[in-house]
């Protein structure tokens, strides 16, 4: 994906995102192409094809996107590990916040879909279930120094 330099092609490139996600959770991933993301959007196809090579190029940053939210969930409440020694409300929370997200986050379920047909897709969602994993030894490690680091790593596996 070419980065937007100016304020405009921020708000272009959001919208091509955002428009993404509807036609996906409107159509599914065989009706995903870019000429409905870019009529969807309100730009023409030539803006679109500026900053993305291709749909598959537009779920890649529509998965990335979805994956900073909600890794900024997670990081919010591994913060809150630390705090209390009474986790079950904490995953309780976790596993309710990241439900309610995929639920209500346009495109999101057929996103999920799009993950099995998808093999850069897979890859990435690894990447990013890993680096969840490291986030969470490094709280556990850093609330309870005395598990054993194998141990820790193995929670968060």
């Amino acid at each position: 994906m070419r980065v937007p330099v100016q304020e405009r092609a921020r708000q272009s490139v959001d919208s091509i995102v955002a428009a993404a996600a509807l036609v996906l959770d409107e159509r599914g991933l065989p009706g995903f192409n870019t000429k409905a993301v870019a009529t969807r959007a309100g730009v023409n196809v030539a803006t679109l094809y500026q900053y993305f090579a291709n749909k598959q190029a537009i779920l890649t940053e529509l998965f990335r996107r979805s994956e900073r939210r909600r890794a900024g969930f997670l990081v919010g409440l591994l913060e809150q590990f630390g705090e209390t020694d009474d986790w079950e409300p904490l995953i309780g929370a976790a596993l309710d916040g990241l439900i309610a997200a995929r639920r209500s986050e346009p495109g999101a379920a057929a996103l999920r879909r799009a993950l099995a047909a998808s093999p850069d897709l897979q890859s990435l969602h690894r990447d990013s279930l890993r680096g969840d994993a490291l986030a969470i030894e490094a709280a556990l490690l850093a609330r309870r120094p005395d598990v054993a680091p194998a141990r820790a790593a193995a929670i968060g596996e």
